[in-house]
Formats: C-alpha cells, sequence, structure tokens
C-alpha cells in the first residue's frame, strides 16, 4: 500500500510539475495533529486542509446545498474543482432525498501519511500529500438523529503556497497500512 500511495503523489506531482527537473525532496511520513489546531493555520500545511475540507464536506444542508458547494470548490485545486464538479450530484442525491442537516463534525486525528515535494526545471516548487481524516459528524434527517464516524483519506496539494483539495481516497486504499 506504500508502494501506491507513493505512486499516487509522485504521477500526480509528475502531471502538474510536467515532469521536468523535479527532485523528491520530502520522504513519506506520519504525524499526528491534535484536534485544538487553530483555525488561523488554514491551508498553510497538509494537515489544515485536510482538516478544513473534511469540516466542510460534512457540513452539508439540504436547504442550502449552493453554499456548500461553493465551500468546496473554494477549498479546491483545478483538480479538486473537477472532482467536485463531477461528483456534487451523486453526493447531494441522498442528502437532499432525506433532508439532511449536519448538526457537528468533530476531528479526532489528522494523519500525513506520505508527502512529496519537487521543484520543476523554472524553480516551481509543488508538493502533494496523502492524508488520513478521523473523526465524528452528528446529523439529523427523515430517518432520525444519527452520530457517524469519519474515516476518510483524501489527497491535498500545495501548487501556490496553499494547501487545497485534490481528491478523496477510498479507505480501503489503506488497508494493511500501519502507522507509524
Amino acid at each position: 500500500m506504500r508502494v501506491l500511495r507513493f505512486l499516487v503523489l509522485v504521477l500526480w506531482l509528475g502531471l502538474v510539475s510536467g515532469c521536468s527537473g523535479a527532485n523528491p525532496l520530502v520522504r513519506p511520513t506520519a504525524t499526528v495533529v491534535p484536534t485544538a489546531t487553530p483555525t488561523t493555520a488554514r491551508l498553510t500545511s497538509p494537515e489544515s486542509a485536510a482538516r478544513e475540507v473534511i469540516q466542510a464536506m460534512a457540513l452539508v444542508n439540504y436547504r442550502d446545498p449552493q453554499v456548500w458547494k461553493t465551500k468546496m470548490l473554494e477549498l479546491s485545486t483545478n483538480e479538486g474543482k473537477q472532482f467536485w464538479q463531477a461528483n456534487f450530484d451523486r453526493m447531494l442525491a441522498d442528502v437532499l432525498a432525506h433532508k439532511r442537516v449536519a448538526e457537528s463534525v468533530s476531528i479526532e486525528t489528522v494523519t500525513v501519511l506520505g508527502q512529496e515535494s519537487r521543484t520543476d526545471s523554472q524553480n516551481r516548487a509543488t508538493s502533494a500529500a496523502v492524508v488520513l481524516v478521523t473523526g465524528r459528524v452528528v446529523y439529523a434527517d427523515d430517518r432520525g438523529r444519527h452520530d457517524d464516524p469519519i474515516n476518510q483519506p483524501l489527497l491535498v496539494a500545495n501548487l501556490d503556497g496553499q494547501w487545497k483539495f485534490v481528491m478523496l481516497l477510498s479507505p480501503d486504499a489503506l488497508q494493511g497500512y500501519t502507522r507509524r
């Protein structure tokens, strides 16, 4: 699985940087960030971006999905925006059908599972990280009140000084992974 995550990062960075003159600077690491991360650190690290994306993603409200869509696009790279545009309707179908309103999100851990950085021939740096976010979301819908776990890996990238969302990864992709 580590090889798979590493390849996802390298391929993505290669596509973004054009592969010319790219040199890996950072090796995969595991870091756990406590839940008390201040919001002033927004998007300045892979952890802060992943935390912000998962909180925004979980806080959906059937009454105004446009606010949710706008927030998700704001937190995303161009590739992330394409991901959301391709998946908005599918993701919102259940929310709208059951009149779901999120009440709260609590993030327990944010763990960087792997990170790569590259510099292209024009000396532009790009970085990408696979991050696992765990926590809980409480929501209500026409079927009652729910308290569900969050266990979501995602890919985030730093292309212009801010870390942003690229894509969700399947939690199954992490089977067999042991944190260091």
